[in-house]
């Protein structure tokens, strides 16, 4: 859809708009078209009495570029429009004041100043315009209990500081460094700060309310800030879902946790942060076997015990994957004499050379 200059803004009612449309830029005529077809009639006025009653539009996914026609709409309360792509000004916006649910996902905004205005929004979301820098004006907006604004560049998130009724706030795959802020919003229970530039999380403390937190893809190593998060029951980072006894510096974290820990990803986690050398070392870790990326371990500290109450170590099957370099370790029984009949156990039976394709 061509993105002409619209011609005419002043219009106030959609029957100016409809008497006008010879007048119209193509962008903005398209857009009229789309609205006069929702009303089922070429009748003006009785298109302007349908409209002006109306009280949410969808308008998905439909390339349009000029929205100047929904500023008559001024009873709408729901708005939908993701992805349009090409839609960059919503100034037209301003007028809405009633709204109290906007979606501007996957378009190119950059200018979001023109949403000052709607102080009755409480769901906002802005997600992947990938041009978003500057959010000072969403600070008069706050009636907001749900913000969503990932997938752009803001650095600066202090402006939502004064959203202090949030519950819901997502700043995922941003430029996000400082969080001290966040430590006003106290009423929320779910924050995802994945993919950004953060190392301390200290702010978060504060967040009393907190159920769920996403903070992967960031640089934090302390997490002893959570540890007080009482209703906390799903935190995810690392690529993992990790349990609350993790909530520490990564230098408190031990190697015997490796034996504890039934999350296969939680121990390939454990290996690569601790390291595999200082694990063996710590566990006192005999390499018996290897076959191909597969080596069996004896760990001789003692917390096993058969049937007859008697002590028996540990054995691990430490694979190295191919693809990631990750390392992974699984438990297997302590009879096991060789890497491939640890894999043919760990595999129901199925031995290592019928595999068409080793992982």
């Amino acid at each position: 859809m061509s993105s002409q200059p619209n011609q005419t803004t002043n219009f106030t009612t959609f029957a100016d708009w409809c008497l006008h449309k010879d007048s119209l830029s193509q962008a903005a005529r398209y857009t009229f078209e789309m609205l006069l077809n929702c009303t089922k009639t070429s009748d003006c006025y009785e298109a302007d009495r349908i409209l002006s009653t109306r009280t949410s539009l969808t308008l998905y996914h439909h390339q349009i570029v000029d929205i100047s026609p929904l500023s008559a709409l001024t009873n709408l309360t729901y708005l939908y429009l993701n992805n349009n792509y090409q839609l960059a000004d919503i100034s037209p916006l301003s007028a809405l004041t009633n709204l109290t649910q906007l979606h501007l996902n996957y378009n190119q905004i950059e200018d979001i100043s023109p949403l000052s205005t709607l102080t009755n929004l409480t769901e906002l979301y802005l997600n992947y315009n990938y041009q978003i820098v500057d959010i000072t004006s969403l600070s008069s907006l706050t009636k907001l209990t749900s913000l969503e604004l990932c997938g752009n560049q803001i650095a600066d998130i202090s402006p939502v500081s004064s959203l202090t009724n949030l519950t819901y706030l997502s700043l995922f795959h941003n430029q996000i460094t400082d969080i001290s802020l966040l430590s006003c919003l106290t009423y929320l229970t779910y924050l995802n700060l994945n993919t950004n530039q953060i190392a301390d999380i200290s702010p978060l403390k504060a967040l009393t309310k907190l159920k769920i937190l996403y903070l992967n893809n960031n640089s934090i190593t302390d997490l002893s800030p959570l540890q007080s998060l009482d209703q906390l029951n799903s935190v995810w980072i690392y690529g993992v879902d990790l349990p609350k006894k993790y909530f520490c510096h990564q230098h408190q974290w031990h190697a015997k946790w490796i034996l504890e820990e039934e999350n296969a990803e939680v121990r390939r986690l454990l290996i690569q942060t601790i390291g595999y050398d200082r694990i063996c070392q710590e566990l006192q870790a005999t390499e018996l076997d290897s076959w191909c990326e597969y080596t069996l371990l004896k760990i001789d500290i003692f917390d096993d015990f058969d049937d007859d109450n008697n002590e028996y170590p540990t054995y691990l099957l430490k694979m190295t994957c191919p693809s990631t370099g990750h390392i992974h370790a699984l438990r297997v029984p302590p009879d096991m004499k060789s890497a491939r009949e640890a894999i043919r156990w760990v595999n129901w039976g199925i031995d290592p050379e019928e595999f068409a394709v080793q992982t």
